[in-house]
């Protein structure tokens, strides 16, 4: 537990109270609770009294170590530690892996209201088979200049070559969904993370520009080459009844979608495919629908359900309220 820990004879001892209170008596002869705080380390920090706990924090569960509470040597006589199952970390200690995840609480109070409660959890350890993948991946890099992209692209060098068993995919979704969008970008296409070391020194930075043409109906056929495609899946769970088998052999058996009318064809692949290009680039979609394509367009704009669409689909029933020519209204995503 990462405390407020003020250092003040009544804060303290209504902090640890209330943990009391909340975690009660532990079984007999269980580990103790690690209790810490860093205001010894940094002072009062104010508003930044909550990131600076949350940042030990992370570092603890990163580096599966408990970090001292500096010039720690006794507690307040007030809190009675010793007749609790907690004590204050007062050297650097191992946190070896247990039968649960690694936890952590942070509690820590800021001037002005900025406060931090939240529990953190170490991630779990992926797979190992799941190392292999089916196929390339993209992965995108921005930055606001292009010194900020360089900077960025060193640091992930670095954290490849130290961590070779990082996951290329993991790699790919991180960089598109845990960063915003920035005008300079560099983009490659890799198998591995080796080969996408070596793309990353070779590839050009370039200004992110806007118009892009995707002919749907000419690419449903590479779908199948590619790895994670959850809302290919969420497809196919609506449509099983329908499509029969397609599930239970996707991916590995694209003829599967001969099966399928072109109509039928042309809607799923639409829809995954523009679901994967919002989960691994970093792009300005333009929607434009016509005729089947309205119902790949009405669903991704929200205007109704994915079983709602197939079903019109299926009947043959245009949407009300989708123009005569879309084409000429495009609907605008992002």
């Amino acid at each position: 537990l990462e405390l407020h820990g003020s250092g003040t004879p009544l804060g303290d001892a209504i902090e640890f109270a209330a943990i009391k209170r909340v975690f009660g008596t532990p079984a007999p002869n269980a580990t103790p609770w690690r209790l810490g705080a860093v205001k010894p380390n940094v002072g009062h920090v104010e508003m930044a009294s909550g990131i600076t706990s949350l940042i030990k924090t992370v570092l603890s569960l990163t580096n599966r170590v408990f970090y001292p509470t500096l010039n720690f040597q006794r507690a307040n006589p007030q809190l009675g530690l010793e007749d609790s199952p907690f004590e204050v970390v007062s050297r650097l200690t191992p946190w070896p892996e247990g039968t649960t995840p690694r936890t952590a609480g942070v509690s820590a109070f800021g001037l002005g209201g900025t406060n931090a409660h939240l529990v953190v959890q170490a991630p779990l350890s992926t797979p190992q088979a799941r190392a292999q993948q089916m196929g390339p991946c993209v992965v995108v890099l921005s930055a606001k200049n292009h010194n900020a992209l360089e900077q960025m692209q060193n640091a992930l060098l670095a954290k490849l070559a130290a961590h070779p068993e990082i996951r290329l995919q993991d790699v790919a979704y991180t960089l598109r969904h845990g960063r915003f969008s920035a005008p300079v970008r560099k983009c490659v296409i890799a198998e591995n993370c080796t080969q996408l070391a070596r793309q990353l020194r070779d590839a050009p930075m370039v200004e992110a520009t806007t118009g892009c043409t995707i002919y749907w109906r000419l690419g449903h056929r590479f779908v199948v080459a590619l790895e994670t495609l959850s809302d290919w899946l969420a497809c196919s769970e609506v449509l099983s009844q329908a499509v029969g088998q397609l599930l239970e052999h996707f991916p590995l058996e694209p003829a599967c979608l001969q099966d399928l009318s072109p109509a039928q064809r042309t809607f799923i692949s639409q829809y995954a495919l523009i679901a994967l290009i919002d989960e691994r680039e970093t792009l300005n979609v333009v929607l434009c629908g016509d005729g089947d394509g309205g119902y790949a367009a009405a669903v991704l704009r929200g205007d109704c359900t994915l079983e709602q669409a197939w079903h019109r689909l299926n009947a043959g029933q245009p949407f009300d309220d989708v123009p005569t020519n879309p084409l000429l209204q495009p609907d605008v995503c992002s």
